[in-house]
């Protein structure tokens, strides 16, 4: 009897531990997702990368028998968005709804709506549900891109009013038919009180214009060339880091056995399209525990950044990972010219506090002492390093576990 008992309470340990390891580790992974999509706050847009899911709509979250038989997603927009999601597709079409009379649906069908249903999820809904998220209060610094895939029939007019009462008061709008201006930054547009970019359309009217930019996110599924060459077709791996070039998956049963569906994204892929400053990477279905969120980590090394009061500043590792460090260590320092993008590293070594200085002294008033914003980034920087122990300009707000850019 003291055997079984002893076997069930084994059975018991090792049931909890697994548990809860992958709870903290899911925890580990978010908390680093989120101090990612921060440091390219100040950063062009085209140097920034968002997590992306492809006809994000399209959800096993949203399924009866009705709609949405054959999705692309298992969770819903709003567990998307909590996973680390900032790209969202919406395809839009003008078509039979389920009160008898055509509405704004969004669709999994063709541009003439086959394969549309009558029971298909309504614009509102969808934008309402991204408004909810959009007022929690941890999400007010969140900006969020989504794609409108165009299937209106011309009814801009009716989508207008849709956006206006749910996302209206949070969208940076172009003034004029105009695309993506890819020189803006997300603290840019924040600062206007805006957290929402609309892409699509192609300036279909006057007024769409004046809600929604021009055109769609460059897509490379099929000649993208992971790291270290980092190149697609037409574009050079310098062009890729500074354009929000797009690459996915789609996960359909119908794309997979009638359809010429793109390259899978596994977990090699996506840390080669993060090396290489990819704008936007659509793994499908995404998933709570997907083994694809840690592969896009490319900044703190596993367990870090640890709430050590002793160790809060940053440093780049032997193995080109972040770790906190105590600020009073002499180190080399991750020196940047902002404009041109080109990181080097000082001979000097010194405490923390001093980088700004010695950037500046070594190489120029161009150059500040900073921190990589992307995966491209901190690749140039690692290549820099030769494999010592770099300084970096990040740092443990004080009084606070928020880690920041001075």
């Amino acid at each position: 009897m003291k055997k079984n008992i002893t076997g069930i309470v084994v059975v018991v340990l090792l049931f909890s531990v697994n548990v809860f390891g992958e709870s903290l580790n899911e925890r580990w992974v978010q908390r680093v997702l989120a101090l990612q999509m921060d440091l390219d706050r100040t950063e062009p847009l085209g140097r920034s990368t968002f997590l992306y899911t492809h006809n994000s709509y399209n959800s096993a979250a949203y399924a009866n028998a009705g709609r949405y038989w054959d999705p692309n997603h298992q969770l819903s927009i709003t567990e998307q968005l909590n996973l680390g999601v900032r790209a969202l597709e919406l395809d839009v079409h003008w078509t039979l709804g389920a009160k008898a009379k055509k509405e704004l649906l969004l669709c999994h069908g063709t541009s003439k709506h086959l394969g549309c249903s009558l029971f298909d999820r309504p614009l509102s809904e969808a934008l309402s549900e991204i408004r909810q998220w959009l007022l929690l209060p941890e999400h007010q610094r969140q900006v969020l891109m989504i794609y409108l895939e165009d299937a209106m029939e011309g009814r801009y007019g009716e989508a207008i009013q849709v956006i206006h009462d749910s996302i209206g008061e949070w969208v940076y709008r172009p003034q004029r038919c105009e695309p993506l201006p890819l020189e803006v930054t997300k603290q840019a547009i924040l600062n206007q009180g805006k957290r929402v970019l609309l892409v699509g359309g192609d300036c279909g009217s006057p007024a769409w214009s004046q809600w929604v930019f021009k055109g769609h996110w460059p897509t490379k599924n099929n000649s993208f060339k992971g790291f270290p060459e980092c190149t697609v077709d037409g574009l050079t791996a310098d062009q890729v880091a500074n354009r929000l070039v797009r690459i996915y998956e789609d996960a359909t049963w119908l794309s997979r056995h009638f359809g010429s569906p793109p390259p899978s994204i596994d977990e090699k892929r996506m840390q080669a399209a993060t090396a290489c400053g990819l704008g936007l990477v659509g793994a499908e279905p995404l998933l709570s525990d997907d083994a694809r969120l840690r592969a896009a980590i490319w900044s703190w090394a596993e367990g870090e950044p640890l709430d050590n009061e002793g160790k809060n500043c940053a440093v780049l590792n032997t193995d080109g990972r972040f770790q906190a460090d105590n600020c009073s260590e002499y180190r080399a320092f991750a020196c940047r010219h902002a404009q041109r993008d080109h990181w080097t590293v000082s001979s000097s070594k010194g405490p923390w506090s001093e980088g700004g200085e010695l950037c500046r002294s070594e190489f120029g008033e161009a150059y500040q002492f900073d921190v990589p914003r992307s995966g491209a980034q901190k690749e140039k920087v690692f290549k820099a390093s030769q494999g010592q122990f770099l300084w970096l300009n990040y740092i443990k707000e004080p009084g606070n576990k928020a880690w920041m850019i001075p």
